[in-house]
């Protein structure tokens, strides 16, 4: 993780929320960390969480990860894009 010691500290507290809060959080606050630390993120909270979910369950949490990741890439680029059409 290249990320400077709040973001460490942040990291750390996310893991503090279920998985499903952890996606809500992805989409509220923006992709901070790469692709992989929220999967390792969600496997943790996974194995570490009683009752939320099977192998399935962990499955559509991280396709759900992933489209959250592109739709916030797509939307950035987007708005890079236009700001480069209006200079």
């Amino acid at each position: 993780m290249k990320s400077s010691p709040p973001l460490f500290r942040q990291y750390y507290e996310m893991l503090y929320n279920a998985a499903d809060e952890l996606l809500n959080l992805v989409v509220d606050q923006g992709v901070r960390y790469t692709e992989l630390e929220y999967i390792h993120a969600l496997s943790l909270l996974q194995r570490s969480q009683t009752g939320v979910g099977d192998l399935s369950t962990q499955n559509v949490r991280l396709q759900r990860l992933k489209e959250i990741i592109c739709e916030q890439a797509a939307f950035k680029q987007a708005t890079k894009d236009k700001k480069i059409t209006t200079v």
